[in-house]
């Protein structure tokens, strides 16, 4: 949808057609770093979070 928008908004600003897409494409590719970068950032959960196997015991998992 927002490749769509843009899309169109470009052709109504008198973008010719044949490079309508070509910021679009780069808002995509920048979204898709952004996406890497926070992926790369995300750390696993430190152990003292983890339930104890007590609780885990009471509560029946296995």
């Amino acid at each position: 949808m927002l490749v769509n928008y843009i899309r169109e908004y470009q052709i109504n600003h008198g973008v010719p057609k044949t490079q309508a897409y070509n910021a679009t494409m780069y808002i995509m590719a920048g979204r898709l770093v952004i996406g890497f970068i926070c992926n790369y950032m995300i750390k696993a959960v430190h152990e003292r979070h983890y339930m104890k196997q007590e609780v885990l015991d009471e509560v029946g998992v296995a």
